[in-house]
């Protein structure tokens, strides 16, 4: 745009530039000039300055010289030898302006020795000399011939010198000073100033001409420069008749040639592009068309819809005078009229058009041949049938609305125009006839896909009643198969604790086998429930947090009882810092006791050893015996369902074969898998993996279990020297305390100081140190004196104990209810519990179960009034069901959570449902306890307890 405002400022800089130009060359040439003038008058001094060095340096007697070393010998005779022949010299030549010698000292310092210059100017013997030249850069003695400094300086007369130097050598011909010559130089720098001002005139003379020169040859080559210009904005304007005209031979020339042709070449391309651009409007407004056809077809999914809008579309958008979309009905063999529109506004629809396929008609010729039709005039074709409601059409165009090779209609357009259509119309017009034809085509679908939708819709409403009926009947059977088992177990087992009073071997042996026999159906109907839901893909699992080795601890406790008539030992080799990982507590304490389990069936005599180990992202927990073992080819039946690997020997020991195949299903369901290896006669191995670690260290659980760790159960600190009785202790006194143990009596005192230990029970007779010495220590130190102490001892020495202030004494061999009423003397566990459950065996074994333990059990048969007495009541605890009549166990807790009076009581949920996962969030959101029916021990059920009723006073406590 400059160019064009300013069309001479290219003239200018050219001649802008050429004058530059001259004027560089005269600038150098004169600077040159110069150059060689100074160069020239500086050489010639410098050698005049070097003669006279030469000349004057024999006349220097080195031996009187370098006898002068001290100001004192400006006095001697050598001195005034020396001095006399510089200011001879000095007086011969008038150009001489000082001479003088010097001399380095051993510091480095260089001094004059004898100066020639007359007596008010002259320098001492000693004196600094006061320039600095690199030619003293290596030290004088490195000076071994005439030399003349390269630069100019000016003397403290103020006239500019050119120094020179000359070696002066002792008898020795060791180098033992410098002669010095200074001359005058300013006829130099005269002549330099001169000379300059010379090159400086020159110049200012030549540039006028140069900056002419430059302007001149600028203007003649921009001549032709800006006729091409000027043709440029000619052709930038739109005018491309007007050539250039080429006025030389030159570049210049060729380029307005160039110009010429390139020119006519624009001309011709605008008139293309003008040509193309009136085309490319039509054919957008075609694509416009498509588009919004296209927008309509999708968006709605009724041909009544659609259709109408889209024949007004394309009459309106091409100026036809009708568009007509007719549709094949192959029930009838006709063609269709289903949408229309017209330039007078004609109701076609009014009457109805069907035209059969056999008629020799425009369209139904295209509906039986799928190919376009173009009739550039009506008249002249036999096929036109007239409609009497459209009389001025004069050409036609009929496109098929094909999908793949079936024809669906017609599209119909009618023009009042001979030769209306040409063939680029109809290619675009078959792509907007495709549109419309995918349009019904997916409208078809969807109408028939709506009914099929119904259809699907009915069906998927039976299935989910039918799941629904047998997730009811698994649900039903689950809790009233194993509500009466569980009252029969648990039944058994407390008339074998003795609460009804003391019974024979026989008895004992026949309720043994009543509780035995209880448990073995209990895990069938287990396994056959867990079984159902895994077919029917309802089994759900509740992921969290899980510690292996707290699992494993737990289920070897509960193993114990299956091994208790065997020789077996029971090995745990599981690493303390073992990771936690992500799975179901439940479930994977379910399949390691069905290992167990299997492993005490098929065991004798040896051991089973469980261990755990970190291996590929994950942890392994592997179950070992020493049993009989599976032979190779029985191993692929091992985890088969109803499959027993060997019919008889399972009959022994029972099973119906469902244990392995569930186990294994619900490692699956964790992502991991279970494989086994064994050898005849030498035992097997079964593995399963649990794939997924916990994302972090163990975080902290939700509220009811983060407050159940909270609650430190009773320590008892036992010390005795027989491991026996710490394991009979440990039985007796199971539920609800921490059973501690020391062999050593000389580690007692240390010991409780520092667990600091609610009850101790003592041993008197013991090595190293006895009871009465350790009961003594314990009483004496003020840190143990408080803890009760309890003497337990085949020795009948009450008295003495009591002497020594033992709490209480018991005599060996310890019975169990013995041994809880004295620890509970010291450590009672008391509270209120309140059972509601519609269930009266439910209720009367929790009675029964919490009963003797000074626990004060209330109950109520359902809901409603389980709801008053928690109200009334207010318990420490609430045993609840949650299968009840009328009012649900859910119910229950949820208004038990909404009443400020028992929003913060413990609840232990104890039901024989199995819940989902999403009643197990429920459950965890409402800070509750879940205790599955048949799946508990009562010692488990009263360390539950007893941990509800700890949790409930701490909490009073703190408010």
């Amino acid at each position: 745009m400059r160019l064009l405002e300013h069309p001479r400022s290219l003239s200018v800089k050219l001649a802008a530039t050429y004058s530059l130009l001259l004027l560089l060359v005269a600038g150098v040439l004169t600077f040159s000039l110069y150059w060689q003038l100074r160069n020239a008058q500086l050489q010639a001094i410098r050698e005049r300055l070097l003669d006279i060095i030469s000349f004057t340096q024999p006349v220097i007697v080195g031996d009187f010289h370098s006898q002068i070393r001290t100001a004192a010998d400006e006095e001697t005779l050598s001195y005034s030898v020396v001095a006399r022949r510089l200011e001879s010299t000095q007086l011969t030549i008038p150009a001489v302006r000082q001479i003088y010698t010097l001399r380095q000292q051993p510091d480095g310092r260089i001094t004059y020795v004898i100066d020639g210059t007359e007596a008010s100017q002259r320098a001492h013997v000693g004196d600094a000399y006061p320039r600095e030249t690199p030619l003293f850069q290596n030290g004088l003695a490195a000076i071994t011939e005439p030399v003349v400094d390269d630069t100019l300086h000016t003397g403290p007369d103020g006239a500019v010198r050119l120094s020179g130097y000359a070696p002066i050598y002792d008898n020795l011909r060791q180098v033992d000073g410098l002669l010095g010559i200074d001359i005058d130089a300013s006829s130099v720098v005269a002549n330099e100033e001169r000379a300059m001002r010379n090159a400086l005139l020159t110049f200012l003379a030549t540039a006028p001409l140069a900056v002419l020169a430059g302007w001149l040859l600028g203007r003649r080559l921009m001549m032709p420069i800006g006729e091409l210009l000027d043709g440029a904005s000619r052709v930038a304007a739109g005018q491309f008749d007007e050539p250039v005209p080429a006025q030389s031979q030159d570049e210049l020339g060729l380029l307005a040639d160039s110009f010429n042709t390139m020119q006519t070449g624009l001309r011709t391309s605008r008139q293309q592009l003008e040509h193309y651009a009136h085309n490319m409007e039509e054919r957008v407004d075609q694509l416009n068309l498509i588009n919004l056809v296209g927008r309509y077809a999708t968006s709605l999914l009724a041909q009544e819809d659609f259709l109408p809008t889209i024949a007004e579309l394309i009459r309106t958008a091409f100026d036809y005078y009708a568009v007509m979309i007719v549709l094949v009905d192959k029930e009838h063999d006709i063609v269709a009229l289903r949408a229309a529109a017209t330039e007078e506004d004609v109701d076609l629809m009014e009457g109805g058009l069907f035209i059969p396929l056999s008629t020799q008609s425009i369209v139904g010729t295209v509906a039986s041949m799928g190919e376009p039709l173009v009739v550039s005039d009506v008249t002249t074709d036999s096929r036109y049938r007239p409609e009497k409601r459209l009389p001025l059409t004069r050409s036609e165009l009929a496109l098929p609305l094909r999908i793949g090779k079936e024809v669906l209609g017609v599209l119909d357009l009618e023009s009042k125009h001979l030769n209306a259509f040409k063939r680029d119309d109809v290619r675009v017009l078959q792509t907007l006839a495709d549109q419309i034809a995918v349009a019904i085509h997916n409208a078809n679908l969807y109408r028939g896909q709506a009914d099929l939708s119904r259809v699907a819709e009915l069906a998927r409403g039976e299935a989910e009643e039918a799941n629904r009926l047998k997730s009811q009947f698994l649900a039903n059977m689950s809790h009233e198969l194993r509500t009466p088992l569980n009252s029969i177990i648990n039944f058994a087992y407390l008339l074998m604790m003795g609460v009804e009073g003391d019974l024979t071997e026989g008895q004992e042996d026949l309720l043994r086998r009543i509780e035995d026999a209880g448990q073995h159906l209990l895990g069938l109907i287990n396994d056959i429930l867990d079984l159902a839901k895994i077919e029917a893909g309802r089994l759900e699992l509740f992921f969290e947090e899980v510690a292996v080795q707290e699992i494993v601890d737990g289920v070897l406790s509960t193993a114990q009882a299956l091994v208790h008539k065997k020789p077996i030992a029971l090995h745990c080799e599981v690493p303390a810092d073992l990771p936690f990982v992500w799975a179901d507590r439940t479930r994977v304490r379910q399949v390691l006791l069905n290992l167990l389990s299997n492993a005490a069936k098929f065991t004798e005599e040896g051991s089973i050893t469980v261990r755990a180990w970190v291996d590929e992202g994950g942890v392994t927990v592997s179950v070992q015996d020493t049993g009989v073992g599976i032979v190779e080819e029985d191993l692929p039946k091992v985890f088969a369902e109803f499959v027993q690997v060997d019919g008889s020997l399972t009959r022994q020991v029972g099973g119906t074969g469902l244990g392995l195949p569930i186990s294994k299903r619900f490692v699956e369901l964790h992502g991991g898998t279970m494989e086994v290896k064994s050898e005849p006669g030498v035992g097997s191995t079964f593995f399963f993996t649990l794939p997924h670690l916990a994302p972090t260290a163990p975080t902290a659980p939700v509220q009811s279990n983060a407050e159940e760790s909270k609650v430190r159960e009773a320590r008892v600190l036992i010390i005795d020297d027989d491991p026996v009785v710490w394991e009979t202790i440990s039985q007796h006194l199971a539920p609800g305390y921490q059973v501690l143990k020391v062999s050593d009596s000389r580690q007692v005192l240390e010991q409780a100081r520092t667990l600091q230990p609610d009850v101790v029970v003592l041993d008197v007779m013991m090595p190293h140190k006895d009871g009465w010495e350790v009961l003594q220590a314990l009483k004496e130190d003020p840190l143990t004196e408080h803890i009760p102490v309890v003497v337990c001892s085949i020795l009948r020495e009450q008295q003495l104990a009591l002497s020594l202030q033992a709490n209480d004494y018991l005599i060996k061999p310890v019975d169990r209810k013995s041994l809880q009423r004295v620890i509970e003397q010291f450590v009672p566990p008391g509270g209120k519990v309140l059972a509601v459950d519609d269930d009266p065996n439910a209720l009367e074994i929790v009675r029964r179960m919490l009963d003797g333990l000074t626990y004060h059990v209330s109950t109520a048969p359902d809901g409603p009034s389980g709801l008053e007495a928690a109200f009334a009541q207010e318990p420490d605890v609430i045993v609840l069901d949650l299968m009840m009549p009328g009012l649900s166990g859910f119910e229950v807790l949820a208004k038990l959570r909404m009443d400020e009076r028992t929003a913060h009581l413990p609840v232990v949920v104890l039901s024989a449902k199995d819940l989902t996962m999403t009643e197990q969030e429920q459950l965890r959101a409402e800070a509750t306890t879940f205790l599955q029916k048949g799946q508990f021990t009562p010692e488990e059920f009263n360390q539950t307890v007893r941990r509800a009723v700890a949790r409930n006073s701490q909490g009073e406590k703190k408010e």
